[in-house]
């Protein structure tokens, strides 16, 4: 009998214990949610980004597994890209992006802004591709032949009650974004917008055309910058001004995190942060529809491209500062494939189209259309040797630092002294046709599409020849004819003086 009194009286402490708590709980206020800072805020708005991935998809599962965690955790939640993510890699030279394109549908990304690789098979199919993206493309600053804009310049996402304006800038050649982005920063400001959002393909470095950090120190009322294209891994961001520049490197070998605290409509404090792979792939759940996607549209493509082609006893060289600095085996051979598939006295090549090495052992196409983006259509035009005088001129022109314009040559070679005066850099051009190369001499020049287009624009009374398809497929045929591959050092074509 005892006992059971005992058993009662603990019920009735429990239940008047409860009962306390409860009544001091309505009594005593919630602490308020803190920043980083210390500073209190009612809201939080995490942005999930990524840049550059380069037909890198493995990865794209966890993207969405992370963005699920934060939902599922109570925040306000948007994944963006900032660009270059349907070139690069067998699955984007086989479908075109189309793969990629239904990868991100998938992995619930909002918004995105094109990068320069977005334009690599040209304008008309990256207009037919937008129309299978399940979500806005943005660019404010580029516009067609017509002087037409192609993209919406922005668009406007509500986060509860605050609205954020997210404009994009892609930052086309010989353009600049600053003005474009001061218009658009007002025109949001004036449709109400509280935080305004800069999604852009300009890579980090000075105050230049192409800066995101120059974007930052030009145009006031920007809170948040995400930017691409430089590549560049930034752990905690870079503050300049109100602006917070992010940016997540390349590949997939992070995922960023752009976390902004707000409180009665203002932002009271920003972070970035970075998670690399290891740390995603061993704390985030991944979204298991996004896996089987990715799982089935490599499938298709590794039984397509893991036929052998060739073999090498060296490793070719195509890393981006190589060929961006100097010329390398890689770059021999691939202009030598143009050269001999054209007939042409001259090829030339910017660095900045071969996107890997390939290391030694046997050669695939899987490997080659690694290194080689397929799109890019080989043009023969002849053209006088100021023509090429001049591009060379361009293409030392920021040397040591690498450039995009760096060329890779067959058919000559040529000394440079990279502290001479600029537009006299280059000593003495050799060609294999005539020796010394003759300005006022007409040559039969391979090279890139693109490169036609920019020498079009400069008019050198020049004659487009013919067109021989794609580099890609030019160089796989050249490596199936038992080519000669080099012993692991290039030609000696380019000499620094």
């Amino acid at each position: 009998m005892q006992g059971m009194e005992n058993m009662i009286s603990r019920r009735k402490s429990f239940t008047l214990l409860v009962s306390l708590s409860l009544i001091l709980a309505l009594i005593v206020p919630a602490m308020p949610a803190q920043a980083p800072n210390g500073v209190e805020y009612d809201l939080k708005i995490c942005i999930v980004h990524t840049n550059d991935q380069h037909g890198i998809i493995d990865g794209e599962q966890y993207v969405k597994g992370l963005a699920d965690a934060k939902k599922a955790a109570g925040e306000y939640v948007m994944t963006v890209n900032a660009g270059d993510v349907i070139q690069g890699e067998p699955i984007n030279a086989l479908t075109k992006g189309e793969s990629v394109v239904k990868i991100m549908n998938a992995a619930g990304y909002e918004v995105m802004v094109p990068g320069n690789n977005e334009f690599i098979s040209g304008l008309e199919h990256l207009i037919k591709l937008k129309s299978k993206i399940a979500f806005p493309v943005i660019a404010a600053d580029y516009f067609d032949t017509d002087g037409n804009r192609v993209f919406d310049p922005y668009i406007i996402k509500e986060f509860g009650d605050i609205k954020a304006g997210i404009f994009g800038l892609t930052a086309p050649p010989d353009t600049s974004p600053y003005e474009m982005a001061k218009t658009c920063v007002d025109q949001l400001k004036n449709k109400g917008c509280d935080i305004i959002i800069a999604l852009v393909h300009l890579g980090v470095g000075g105050a230049n055309n192409n800066s995101s950090t120059g974007l930052a120190e030009k145009v006031a009322g920007i809170d948040l910058v995400i930017d691409a294209h430089s590549h560049t891994v930034l752990e905690n961001g870079i503050r300049i001004g109100d602006a917070l520049i992010v940016q997540a490197g390349e590949k997939l070998n992070y995922i960023g995190l752009a976390e902004l605290y707000i409180k009665n409509k203002k932002i009271v404090d920003k972070k970035a942060s970075l998670i690399d792979r290891a740390t995603y792939t061993s704390t985030f759940k991944p979204d298991a529809a996004v896996a089987a996607i990715i799982a089935e549209e490599l499938a298709a493509v590794d039984k397509i491209t893991s036929s052998v082609i060739g073999n090498t006893s060296y490793s070719l060289d195509g890393e981006r500062k190589s060929v961006r600095t100097s010329e390398t085996n890689l770059g021999d051979l691939v202009v030598d494939s143009m050269r001999l598939k054209t007939n042409a006295d001259i090829a030339i090549l910017q660095g900045s189209m071969i996107r890997a090495s390939i290391a030694a052992g046997d050669i695939t196409i899987k490997s080659v259309l690694g290194v080689l983006p397929m799109g890019v259509i080989v043009k023969v035009v002849e053209a006088p040797g100021q023509f090429i005088l001049d591009i060379l001129e361009d293409a030392v022109k920021s040397y040591p630092e690498p450039s995009p314009s760096f060329l890779q040559v067959s058919g000559l070679g040529y000394s440079f002294n990279p502290n001479g005066s600029p537009g006299k850099r280059v000593i003495e051009v050799i060609t294999d046709k005539d020796k010394t190369l003759n300005p006022e001499a007409r040559y039969k020049i391979a090279m890139p599409d693109k490169l036609v287009e920019d020498m079009q624009k400069r008019d050198y009374g020049e004659t487009v020849i013919g067109e021989y398809g794609d580099y890609a497929n030019i160089f796989i045929d050249y490596i199936k004819s038992n080519v000669t591959i080099p012993n692991g050092d290039a030609a000696g074509r380019i000499k620094i003086n």
